[in-house]
């Protein structure tokens, strides 16, 4: 360990005010945390500007360190596991563009002093500060215009951010106050503890997000069906589709729909906004719930840079409901579709979701599928308007 830490002092040393820009440790021993300040003393000194910390819970980190104007170059502070108590007055945050805090340990009172003076701050990440309870953004954050909050112990959010333009918020039910960051325009937001979350969007999202261009709405707990089954257009072939005439959507440029299903209720909806949506460029309809890998959600079989290396595992009546959701979509839904609109359908991926091969296995394994009803709730809904 000895040897390890006279290596670290050689570098940072002939490194000290020649380039060296950022300053990244991740440390899992308690070992290290006496060198540690010395370390962080030698890289702010020499005009570090990024700053990221993976530490041991019981670390404070040494707020002295960047006073007196030591780190006025630092522009990215990330913090993990940590204590982070800042004092009035450090000028370390006139320049921080971005400040990502998890699993920190840090008042309302303390971030809010430390935000007082954060001027050029642009992407504020809170997550698992379970100190926080009234996260406050000032007015004078005039540059903001990023907010993600997860997991954290909030009963309120008051921003006053005037160019806040993206939030992000996943946690229990909390009160929204952004009445001068009315140029919110991306909203992401997840209260886990909230049933009937959709009637709550639509009384009172509205009003606190004026603006709004693009929602984006998790809701597990929505509606609890139990064994609850839906028709489907699959089961008759003499289906008549219900219509809602006179509700014309002129703004709905994207949609996409993850875990598009057979249900009657689902090929209406999409065939009504097909009908009733002038400004509509393109529609997504993708048979597989796969809500784990929305940046690629591409089948494993049609390409190679998938994240995970495989499909999402579905059970073999979701299988047979993918395909059933497949025929009602060229059955209902393809020659509804206009010229100037393009369909994009997933199916199953033909490898990981190809029955035949799955009852082979299971027959190798003497297994056997346990099949669900379909649910509802295995459905994301992703809507953007112009």
């Amino acid at each position: 360990m000895a040897r390890y830490f006279t290596r670290v002092d050689h570098i940072l040393k002939n490194h000290s005010g020649i380039g060296v820009k950022r300053f990244q440790l991740v440390c899992g021993r308690r070992k290290l945390i006496c060198r540690l300040n010395n370390w962080l003393q030698i890289a702010i000194s020499s005009g570090i500007e990024e700053i990221t910390l993976s530490l041991p819970s019981e670390y404070s980190f040494p707020c002295s360190l960047l006073s007196g104007g030591s780190g006025r170059s630092l522009q990215h502070l990330e913090l993990v596991n940590c204590a982070f108590r800042p004092m009035a007055g450090l000028g370390c945050s006139r320049n921080l563009t971005k400040l990502h805090l998890h699993s920190v340990l840090i008042t309302d009172d303390e971030l809010a002093c430390f935000l007082s003076e954060c001027f050029a701050l642009k992407h504020l990440d809170l997550s698992y500060c379970r100190e926080l309870v009234y996260l406050k953004i000032p007015c004078l954050l005039e540059q903001l215009s990023y907010l993600n909050v997860d997991l954290c112990h909030l009963q309120m959010i008051e921003s006053k951010a005037p160019n806040l333009s993206s939030l992000i918020y996943s946690g229990n039910l909390i009160e929204l106050s952004l009445g001068q960051s009315s140029k919110v325009k991306t909203l992401d937001i997840n209260f886990y503890d909230k049933t009937n979350f959709l009637c709550y969007v639509i009384t009172k999202l509205q009003n606190i997000v004026p603006n709004l261009e693009s929602l984006t709405i998790y809701s597990d707990d929505e509606v609890q069906q139990g064994g609850m089954k839906h028709d489907s257009v699959s089961r008759d072939t003499t289906t008549n589709l219900r219509t809602m005439p006179g509700h014309k959507h002129e703004r709905l440029k994207e949609v996409m729909i993850i875990g598009f299903c057979s249900a009657t209720s689902m090929v209406e909806l999409t065939c009504h906004i097909l009908e009733n949506t002038t400004s509509l460029e393109t529609i997504t309809l993708d048979d597989v719930c796969d809500v784990h890998d929305l940046e690629n959600i591409r089948r494993c079989c049609t390409t190679t840079i998938r994240k995970t290396g495989s499909c999402y595992p579905l059970r073999r009546e979701m299988i047979l409901e993918a395909h059933r959701g497949v025929m009602a979509i060229e059955r209902y839904i393809r020659g509804k579709v206009p010229y100037n609109v393009e369909l994009t359908v997933r199916e199953p991926c033909t490898w990981c979701h190809d029955l035949e091969r799955l009852d082979a296995l299971e027959k190798e394994n003497g297994s056997h599928y346990s099949p669900p009803h379909l649910k509802l709730e295995d459905i994301s809904l992703l809507l953007k308007p112009v």
